[in-house]
């Protein structure tokens, strides 16, 4: 099953708007998950699902999650996971721990060299 994540400008060139795509392909089937302008699923080139008055935003993530059984915060931590490298040493072996509240440190295993770090504001505020 192979899982990506793309980004991209929609609208019109003179008020351009930014969208996220999370992409689900098992062989057979693709499945994407459009969020911007415009937000839908889209099975095989056909729009599936799209947010009007009886589904959200919030519902059709869910759908999307359910569906495939992998969260989007999943999908965004695989994507970041295949292009974090140590600049120190250039080994792919990183792991994630926790630090203060919020924090989340990337480190090498081999070197246990600091490649990256992220801040949740959400879990100190």
């Amino acid at each position: 099953m192979k899982r990506y994540i793309r980004h991209g400008c929609e609208g019109p060139q003179y008020d351009p708007y930014s969208y996220t795509e999370y992409v689900v392909n098992d062989g057979g089937d693709k499945v994407i998950l459009h969020l911007g302008l415009v937000e839908y699923i889209k099975i095989n080139k056909k729009i599936a699902f799209q947010v009007d008055s009886n589904i959200t935003s919030k519902c059709l993530i869910q759908m999307f999650e359910g569906v495939m059984g992998i969260s989007l915060e999943e999908m965004e931590n695989e994507e970041h996971e295949k292009y974090v490298k140590c600049k120190k040493c250039g080994s792919t072996n990183i792991k994630d721990y926790d630090g203060m509240p919020g924090e989340t440190l990337y480190i090498c295993e081999k070197c246990h060299n600091i490649c990256a770090c992220d801040l949740d504001r959400s879990a100190i505020e």
